[in-house]
């Protein structure tokens, strides 16, 4: 679908009339605390979506020994899930996809909306807190976000806009995270009916139950939504490279 230039300029300029300038795809129920949400999959309109492979990772084995749906370099914006990009937030480098925003927000690729999912991404945080990823991420800015923090621990939210909630599902310290800023950081997740299992390269961090978010998209995020008052003034800066999204059965 192709929108007029003045049609989407019209609409941007409503949406900036609203939300006081902040930038995104669509009306969020936060106002001010969800317009920090640039590049969301507000515009995607398929169907969630599941495969049977040969393999699964049913059972925990991370990652699948099947082929990944998606595989991205995360350096260049001919990207095979579509990955988000435009503006001053997400953008392609040489190096990889660097997200920069202050307090919290999340740019998804919007190729596909998933049901169970497995997913997982090399993260470097270069400025801030916190950053990592989103999944089973809705129209309304609903998400799961796995994040880790700068000094080596990890959180697992569950963000719910329209009722204002956030809810901590999982929280801790694992000693499998390179804390500090440049280091690498593989986070996985894997996501199959109401079980969530989180991974830092390649190993189970934590394993939780919850049925609230049944579908979505997958994406990267920065900030936390638990303490996005207080962090109000908090740029962070990550960068992200070699996704891989699968399939599961």
């Amino acid at each position: 679908m192709r929108f007029h230039p003045m049609a989407m300029l019209a609409a941007t300029t409503v949406l900036i009339a609203l939300l006081g300038g902040g930038f995104l795809w669509r009306t969020s129920p936060w106002g001010a605390f969800l317009s920090a949400h640039a590049g969301n999959n507000a515009h995607v309109k398929s169907s969630p979506i599941s495969l049977s492979p040969t393999s699964s990772a049913v059972d925990g084995v991370f990652p699948p020994s099947f082929a990944p749906l998606y595989k991205d370099s995360m350096t260049s914006p001919q990207t095979q899930a579509r990955w988000h990009h435009g503006g001053t937030h997400c953008i392609f480098t040489p190096q990889g996809y660097v997200y920069t925003y202050p307090e919290v927000g999340y740019c998804n690729a919007e190729a596909k909306l998933f049901t169970d999912v497995a997913f997982d991404i090399t993260m470097s945080l270069l400025k801030g807190l916190r950053a990592g990823i989103d999944f089973r991420a809705g129209d309304q800015s609903n998400l799961y976000a796995y994040t880790i923090g700068v000094t080596g621990d990890f959180l697992l939210e569950m963000v719910d806009p329209i009722n204002n909630v956030v809810k901590i599902l999982a929280q801790g310290n694992s000693p499998l995270i390179k804390p500090g800023y440049g280091q690498l950081n593989r986070l996985g997740v894997s996501a199959i009916g109401s079980t969530l299992r989180l991974y830092i390269d390649d190993h189970l961090v934590a394993t939780v139950k919850d049925s609230t978010y049944p579908w979505g998209a997958v994406g990267v995020v920065v900030g936390s939504y638990t303490n996005h008052r207080a962090n109000k003034d908090v740029v962070t800066v990550a960068r992200y490279t070699d996704s891989e999204i699968w399939l599961l059965p």
